[in-house]
């Protein structure tokens, strides 16, 4: 069964159309795919700590004005709400201050290859947690040493890199290169929409780890709501997955509110990534700060849409979105889209992106030490992205990154 997803991930003011970067359309073929079927809760079992519940159905309610649903939701949230295999709700109460963090394992296998999850997060006034989410699938090279033929589309307006951006869905469907994407029993496909909503002073880390495997489609939104001195700490690693869509759409909507989002990505091979990061400054005197950094490697594609949008009424507001990306190969394309919206006069805000390979002089010190050259690479790509990384509070999964990280370097494709 085909499903089509047109205009999402949708850069907030339109750029040339030549470019292809204005939006996303993907078509996704479930055929064959088998639901999810597991419980992904790791610790913090309900009722087992009297601050949290954390229930399995989403109970509807509707938004008040400072929880307006953010333009990440409105791509996303109905098409996962009408289809998702797995809901989750994550209360904690006012005044809980949550110690062990909250996991939840996704690790999706033959069995369970197709991920729809809607998750709601509602943190209580003064609350304090983190949340862990990880997506992982088995390696379709565990099976057959080869990855599978797909089935599923994601076009880049026809080019072969077979992800699309368009501004036209009909022309796109014409001229999109056709390619599969959940290749039988060792392919996978995850489709999910994260809510969060802080209420005065509370203070949520999330964050995202996605180490799905090459034959795999990963498509996800974050909406964020952030009240009155509250504040969103936003992680997203986006390292698996031959074709990934992820967006982050934060609203700082009460006075003195305060969020970060911070990036990490890979590119290796022939994998596409489309990225799009959004924070708005709705209250006075907040602040929000963008931070991405990336690799890229083969003849992969990534594309990064930010967004710093200033509302009318954000006095005193500051913010700064920044990227840099690691080329280590000639045939990688890098795009980035950054942009500044302001309508109030008396805010700071500031952009800024780079793209360059490793300094040459630093890589023949680290070798003349006795390092070989991906060795070296390894390290000084660690040490760009060890900021971001060091923010996880599970040595494992920092290990599991670095691990990873170590494999697409030592491959060098």
């Amino acid at each position: 069964m085909e499903h089509n997803l047109k205009h999402i991930n949708k850069l907030q003011v339109p750029t040339w159309t030549w470019l292809a970067i204005n939006d996303t359309d993907a078509r996704l073929d479930f055929t064959g795919l088998k639901p999810f079927d597991k419980d992904p809760l790791q610790n913090n079992r309900e009722n087992n700590n009297g601050g949290i519940r954390i229930e399995k159905e989403i109970k509807a309610k509707a938004l008040r004005p400072e929880e307006k649903a953010s333009q990440a939701a409105v791509e996303m949230s109905d098409f996962v709400k009408k289809r998702s295999n797995h809901r989750c709700h994550i209360i904690i109460e006012d005044g809980q201050i949550i110690k062990e963090p909250i996991m939840m394992d996704f690790a999706l296998d033959k069995e369970n290859s197709l991920l729809i999850d809607h998750i709601m997060i509602d943190a209580g006034e003064n609350s304090k947690a983190t949340i862990i989410l990880k997506y992982s699938s088995e390696d379709n090279n565990d099976h057959n040493g080869h990855s599978q033929e797909n089935t599923s589309d994601m076009c880049n307006n026809g080019n072969t890199d077979k992800i699309c951006n368009t501004d036209n869905a009909d022309k796109t469907e014409k001229t999109g290169k056709r390619i599969n994407v959940h290749g039988g029993n060792n392919s996978y496909i995850h489709c999910g929409y994260t809510q969060m909503n802080l209420k005065k002073g509370a203070r949520i880390n999330l964050i995202k780890v996605q180490l799905l495997s090459e034959d795999s489609v990963h498509i996800d939104a974050t909406g964020v709501n952030v009240e009155e001195a509250a504040e969103g700490n936003i992680l997203l690693a986006e390292l698996g997955s031959k074709k990934t869509v992820s967006a982050c759409d934060i609203s700082l909507a009460g006075k003195g509110s305060r969020a970060n989002v911070d990036s990490i990505y890979i590119g290796n091979k022939s994998k596409n990534l489309d990225m799009n990061y959004r924070m708005e400054y709705d209250g006075t005197d907040t602040e929000g700060y963008i931070t991405a950094k990336g690799v890229l490697l083969g003849s992969s594609k990534k594309v990064l849409k930010d967004t710093l949008d200033f509302i009318a009424g954000s006095s005193g507001s500051k913010g700064r979105e920044e990227e840099s990306v690691i080329a280590l190969s000639d045939k990688a394309v890098n795009i980035c889209a950054p942009l500044l919206l302001c309508a109030e006069d008396r805010v700071d805000g500031q952009h800024a992106s780079n793209i360059g390979k490793l300094d040459d002089n630093k890589l023949f010190y680290l070798m003349s030490r006795g390092l070989g050259e991906k060795e070296a690479k390894r390290l000084m790509v660690e040490a760009s992205f060890a900021p971001i990384i060091d923010k996880i509070p599970q040595e494992a999964l920092r290990d599991r990154i670095s691990g990873y990280l170590t494999e697409v370097i030592e491959n060098g494709e």
